[in-house]
């Protein structure tokens, strides 16, 4: 039956309008109901006929005879006979039919509960008026004369009770006495005689009187002699609010500026209790501009104290931190922690580990020189601490013994002598696989965890050994942090060459196009999720920009979208070295690759 066809013959709608004016007993009582008659056929014009039994049929009201949503829906076990069916609807969803509506019939033929497209029958059939409303001369038994307009006016002797605004009544309609101080009684004599002659005014520091109104005097001046109590005092307990706060535009202006000639004296002082607070807070946006400046003759130009004992020195152009004599250039009393990033050196090198003592982080076989063969691992040309090991959870990688996950661990390690890579695993023979899927999916990956399963699972069906991840970023995790980094060259399925080593993959173009999937085949379609730069981190816009984490592909009627990639030379918009990654943002309804690596 999605073939059937509808031919709508009746339409009667019961509007709640009394039609007869019955006496004192009542009025009649327009029946609440909606019936509707249809004449259904099959795709050879023959009349369906259930035979005593029932089809399952949806009505829906929409304001269009065409797409937009249903306002209301009703379905309806119904008994066709010989083409002919009626059905009564109850309630059609409070609708005030006050424009045009259209009446959509669908037809449940695979009985499954859900309506598809091709049950809908078409087209829409509008509702037109019928008796019950063409004649509505009376509501609820009175006569529509006897109704007010809209608009109208009322006679002051008509409103005997409640209150009018000022604005609605008529100037010329007149009053009661108004109120003023000679009716009012019990008034002092001093307000009732409406005239101010016994308040005293004086001026203070900062202010000018003259007659009754004070002016602030500039510049703006206050002398005060109480210890621990300011001359200005500002406070705001709003989460964002300042204290005080000034404000300067000039070239060599200062928003706020104290001087100090005491001994011990501040010129600038600031108390924060909050724990996002700040006791002084400057900010400057000019190109030379000074958030917070500091001068002293011969003291310190800034002072920054805790209650922890880790205060803040800048003297002489050095930072002391719990020492107020540093020294170098940063001065620290105490333990630095690096949580994250490690430490950054001037060869632009940044050391993540600790070094083994007496020798350099990246000489590997403690020879005290540089093997750029096999010792610089990261393939940039330099040896360095990016090139040093990183430990796996139960072994020590570089201890020249093989233990835990390692794969190998030492120069001469047997299992792979001098290429035992920075996390003791040896290379990939014949290069790490890389592959594009030749399965699409929608955003709603089930994030990357999900997105990583699909990619291994394409590679178990291909039977390529190995594990596989996604190249795809979410707020949490990407491929620079996810996947396993070493100086293997990727490779397609066909033998082709992507990128020498991971540097390669993740800085310049690459050697040849991700667009052979596992199978050894080429993709229908070259759009690819990834929300990733070509460096592996995430591109990490608002998350209906990443498909929610690729969870989602919309929700609350806001549609989601994503960075994607694409698998080719010739992308729409123009190629470019990252567009294989980076090219192009698209709602995440859409159907499209992975790109699967290699581990």
């Amino acid at each position: 039956m999605k073939n059937c066809k509808a031919f709508n013959t009746l339409f009667s709608i019961m509007i709640l309008i009394v039609l007869v004016v019955v006496p004192d007993t009542g009025h009649t009582q327009i029946p609440q109901t909606v019936s509707y008659q249809g004449y259904l056929t099959d795709s050879g014009g023959n009349p369906v006929d259930t035979a005593g039994g029932t089809i399952t049929v949806q009505f829906a009201i929409y304001n269009g005879s065409s797409g937009g949503s249903a306002l209301w829906t009703d379905m309806q076990a119904v008994t066709v006979n010989q083409g002919v069916y009626s059905v009564t609807f109850s309630w059609l969803g409070g609708l005030p039919f006050d424009v045009q509506y259209y009446l959509e019939v669908a037809v449940d033929e695979d009985s499954s509960g859900t309506i598809e497209t091709a049950e809908i029958l078409t087209p829409r059939q509008p509702f037109t008026a019928v008796p019950y409303a063409l004649n509505a001369d009376t509501v609820d038994g009175q006569d529509a004369s006897d109704f007010a307009s809209a608009v109208h006016i009322h006679a002051g002797s008509d409103i005997t009770s409640g209150t009018v605004a000022e604005t609605r009544i008529d100037q010329a309609i007149a009053r009661d006495t108004e109120l003023t101080w000679t009716n009012l009684s019990g008034i002092p004599a001093d307000f009732a005689d409406n005239v101010d002659n016994d308040t005293t005014y004086s001026a203070g520091w900062g202010l000018d009187l003259i007659g009754t109104q004070f002016n602030v005097e500039l510049p703006f001046s206050l002398s005060w002699s109480v210890a621990y109590e300011g001359a200005i005092r500002g406070a705001n307990s709003d989460a964002n609010g300042y204290g005080i706060y000034g404000y300067s535009s000039g070239y060599n202006g200062r928003g706020l500026y104290g001087v100090a000639t005491g001994g011990i004296g501040i010129g600038v002082s600031g108390n924060a209790g909050g724990s996002n607070g700040r006791g002084v807070y400057g900010y400057s946006s000019g190109t030379d501009g000074i958030g917070v400046y500091g001068y002293s003759n011969t003291g310190t130009g800034g002072f920054f104290t805790s209650t922890s004992g880790n205060g803040l020195i800048v003297a002489n152009g050095n930072v002391g931190i719990g020492t107020t004599s540093p020294a170098e250039k940063l001065t620290v009393a105490g333990t630095i922690e690096s949580t994250s990033g490690g430490i950054k050196f001037p060869d632009a090198s940044t050391q993540t580990t600790a070094c083994t003592a007496g020798v350099s982080c990246w000489d590997l076989d403690e020879n005290l020189t540089c093997d750029l063969v096999t010792e610089d691992l990261n393939d940039d040309g330099i040896c360095s601490v990016l090139d040093c090991r990183v430990a796996i959870p139960g072994s020590v990688c570089g201890n020249d013994v093989r233990e835990g996950s390692e794969e190998c661990d030492g120069v001469d390690d047997a299992a792979c002598p001098g290429q035992c890579y920075i996390n003791c695993l040896c290379p990939v023979v014949g290069g790490k696989k890389v592959f594009i899927t030749s399965q699409t999916w929608n955003g709603g990956l089930g994030g990357w965890q999900g997105a990583d399963a699909k990619c291994q699972s394409a590679a178990d069906a291909a039977g390529l050994p190995g594990t596989y991840m996604a190249w795809i970023s979410t707020s949490t995790s990407t491929p620079a942090s996810r996947f396993s980094i070493t100086a293997d060259p990727y490779v397609r399925i066909d033998g082709t060459v992507v990128a020498n080593s991971w540097v390669e993959l993740t800085s310049g173009p690459l050697q040849a196009q991700i667009d052979i999937n596992e199978y050894g085949g080429t993709p229908t379609t070259r759009w690819v999720w990834t929300n990733t730069y070509q460096d592996g981190t995430a591109i990490n816009p608002p998350a209906y920009y990443n498909c929610a984490d690729y969870t989602l592909v919309s929700q609350s009627g806001t549609t989601f979208y994503s960075a994607v990639g694409w698998a080719g030379v010739n992308p729409p918009g123009g190629y470019y070295d990252g567009s294989w990654t980076n090219q192009n943002v698209t709602s995440c309804e859409s159907l499209f690759h992975l790109y699967c690596f290699q581990q």
